[in-house]
């Protein structure tokens, strides 16, 4: 089974929560390089190929099926906050659950991603 190159770097249920079709197809993207937005797809938005695979030397890393798997998980919790407009209506396990997303998100950016080599690549320099 060959595993999928594009990778999320926000997840597709967020993503359709500013969908502007009630299919949940269609957002509009602003370009932050060329000051220009546009339509495009859900499944064409926020992603990069490979965008959650590392590669180590030799070694290739891919946190792809760890991300999808909180992406399912909180899919049904976004779906209530937004059919219910309130945060109050989840429980105690789902504000939990939404809690832990959040923060994963933050590790789903390039800043994050440089951030950390920086830090790994000082702590080479200090060792030798």
């Amino acid at each position: 089974m060959e595993k999928s190159k594009k990778h999320h770097y926000v997840p597709q249920s967020i993503l359709k929560s500013f969908s502007i079709k009630a299919k949940q197809k269609q957002i509009y993207v602003f370009d932050k390089k060329t000051g220009k937005s546009f339509i495009s797809s859900v499944v064409d938005a926020a992603i990069e190929n490979d965008f959650n695979t590392i590669l180590s030397g030799e070694f290739k890393f891919n946190f792809e099926p760890f991300f999808d798997q909180n992406d399912n998980e909180i899919r049904h919790i976004i779906n209530k906050m937004n059919s219910s407009k309130a945060v109050s209506n989840l429980s105690i396990e789902e504000r939990v659950k939404l809690c832990r997303a959040a923060a994963m998100q933050l590790c789903r950016t390039k800043m994050f991603r440089t951030t950390i080599m920086d830090v790994v690549s000082e702590k080479s320099f200090l060792a030798s």
